[in-house]
Formats: structure tokens, sequence, C-alpha cells
């Protein structure tokens, strides 16, 4: 659901209905490979029909077929994937996709415990980056209070007010679906900038800078 909200946000501000989201996934296809150190991660991109003459739940049974079939070839290095598709890629562009999705897994109520027996200690700490990756960026992640949304984005390519715009109504986009998820896009869309306009006074903390390109 919070992807297909999100290729439904996309639509809406880029008036385009095919739309790329790229989505980092872990690739330790071994359990020998659980507990190696080491950034076993890959981009995987999901391409979408975001029409708005199809309802959300038509929208959202092919985002799932599309998400296991992107899971299922995880294993196909990004890189080789983008050569494929564009064998002389454009040096100023974003590859094949300008949007990213991340779902974060609900963070560890303790660290890992230390391994006394190699003399390893662990510690968590926090992360924090300065430059925008791509021009849109929404991390979600789980906690005890609910979900927590973050929109990181490229200031050369928004405005502080308008990603502030998008934020509130993302939030808007998900009430509104939960209630009526047999509704063409175009009618959702609608109906959540509305209430997301009308209630403007209490917009989500945003950056004030966002994050450079």
């Amino acid at each position: 659901t919070l992807l297909t909200a999100f290729a439904v946000l996309l639509e809406a501000h880029s008036e385009h209905p095919d739309i790329a989201i790229g989505s980092p996934v872990t690739i330790r296809p071994t359990l020998e490979l659980e507990r190696v150190a080491g950034y076993f991660v890959n981009t995987v991109v999901m391409r979408l029909q975001a029409t708005q003459d199809r309802t959300f739940n038509q929208l959202l049974s092919a985002t799932r077929r599309t998400v296991a079939e992107g899971h299922a070839n995880k294993d196909i290095p990004f890189a080789h994937v983008a050569k494929a598709a564009s064998p002389q890629p454009d040096p100023n562009g974003s590859g094949l996709c300008h949007a990213m999705f991340n779902l974060l897994p609900s963070p560890a109520s303790e660290p890992p415990a230390p391994d006394s027996r190699r003399g390893l200690t662990v510690e968590v700490l926090p992360s924090h980056s300065s430059v925008a990756k791509h021009d849109l960026n929404l991390v979600v992640q789980q906690d005890a209070a609910g979900l927590s949304c973050t929109l990181e984005y490229s200031t050369e390519l928004f405005a502080r007010g308008t990603i502030a715009r998008m934020a509130q109504t993302y939030g808007q986009l998900l009430q509104v679906v939960s209630s009526d998820p047999d509704a063409e896009l175009s009618r959702l869309w609608s109906k959540a900038s509305r209430t997301a306009a009308e209630n403007r006074h209490t917009s989500p903390r945003v950056p004030s800078n966002g994050l450079s390109q």
C-alpha cells in the first residue's frame, strides 16, 4: 500500500503514468553470508502504470506482482540492468529511476550483544547524509508509535514548500485509500489533495534545506 500510494503521488506531480521506482534490497542468498560484514545490497527497479482510470486495488495488485518479480531477480546487479537498458546512458541523467522507496525494518530495541569470544563490540550509530543521491527518496520505518516517513529530496529540483505539500498529501492519500480502495486514482487524488490543502496549517516537519544535489 505504501509503495502504491507513492506511485500515485509521483504520477500526480509528474503527470506521467509510467512510473519507475527503485528500492534497495538485501542480497544474502546463503546462510553463510548472514554473519558476514559487508554491503550486500542491490537496487531493484519497479515499473508501475499509475493511470488515473485504474482503481487503487487494481494498481495495488499490479504492484504486488511487480515487487514479487523484482525480488525473484534481485541477484542481478543493478549496474548490469542499467547497462542493458541504456548502453549509452546520459551522464546528466539519473539512470533507470529518479525516485526511491525504502521500507526499513523496525529497529532493534537493544543493540546486538558483543561477541566476547572474538573481542568484538557493536555500537549503533546514527547516519546522516547531506547529499541527495536521487531526485526523491521516501524512507518509511515502523516503530512503536506507528509509521515514520521521511522524504529526502534534491534542493536543485524541489522547494521546501513543494516537499511539505507532497508529504502532507501522501499522508492524506493513505487515509483516503483505507476507506475507499476501490475508487479510481483520479478520485482518490482529488479528495486527498483537497483535504491536504484544507489542513495546510498542520504540514509535517520538513528540513529547511532538504538535501543538496
